[in-house]
């Protein structure tokens, strides 16, 4: 499991701004953008498929969709 700590997050949250989604839309609530973050971590850190995505994560359709993001903000600091 890769679990960044609170002070670690709080170092880089501002990159990470959460989905925004209108109040009173029908479906799932948002995942939080520490968790997909993690999750893309693990995948990065094993190797593995996206589909081999632990259950303590989130979905890996919903990972995997948001990852282009995560990437986009990863890389723009180098």
């Amino acid at each position: 499991m890769i679990r960044l700590t609170d002070e670690q997050w709080e170092r880089i949250r501002d990159h990470f701004p959460e989905e925004h989604i209108a109040d009173g839309r029908p479906g799932r609530k948002p995942i939080a953008s520490r968790r997909v973050l993690e999750a893309v971590l693990w995948i990065l850190n094993t190797g593995a498929q996206w589909h081999m995505l632990p259950q303590s994560y989130p979905n890996y359709k919903t990972v995997h969709r948001r990852r282009l993001g995560v990437a986009t903000r990863l890389c723009a600091g180098y």
